[in-house]
């Protein structure tokens, strides 16, 4: 039977939304493929049981280096609804809301409610996490663990990945 009357819902309601265990894991996937292997990401499931939130936490791994770990970020959401989701980062720490919400509007063109960077949807959290992702923290860290890496595998006698 048809709906009668008018809808109130918002318009833009996206029935394949994802979880943030689905978006941080897209990025596990990612990485792992453009760096072939050389440095990978994991993602960690931790719940406060004082307060219920799920943490995700987002690890850069390089195995030549003794599968050395450096987190990257985390998000953390209550235990019953994904959303809103909460990041946090170090490119976020000691910076204004509107700083952030100005970086996540030039890197992902999506402007945030103000307040820390928390997400209202999905679409919202892959904005935030493609921040960080491309922040200059990230990419150095990654910038070392690579370098490193390839040296490690050199001095051992390992050939690193080709093309990489």
């Amino acid at each position: 039977m048809a709906a009668t009357g008018r809808s109130f819902w918002p318009e833009d309601i996206d029935v394949d939304v994802l979880s943030p265990r689905e978006i941080l894991q897209m990025q596990v996937d990612a990485l792992g493929e453009i760096t072939k292997g050389l440095v990978t990401a994991e993602v960690t499931e931790s719940v406060d049981p004082k307060d219920q939130r799920v943490w995700l936490r987002l690890t850069m791994v390089a195995p030549a280096l003794g599968n050395y770990r450096r987190e990257i970020l985390t998000v953390g959401y209550a235990a019953d609804l994904y959303y809103p989701a909460r990041v946090d980062a170090d490119c976020f720490r000691g910076r204004l809301d509107t700083e952030i919400r100005e970086m996540v509007q030039k890197t992902a063109s999506l402007w945030l409610a103000p307040g820390e960077p928390v997400a209202a949807t999905d679409r919202e959290l892959e904005a935030l996490v493609k921040v960080v992702l491309r922040s200059n923290e990230v990419k150095a860290v990654l910038a070392s663990l690579l370098a490193k890496s390839k040296e490690t595998l050199r001095a051992s006698g390992k050939a690193p990945p080709a093309n990489s």
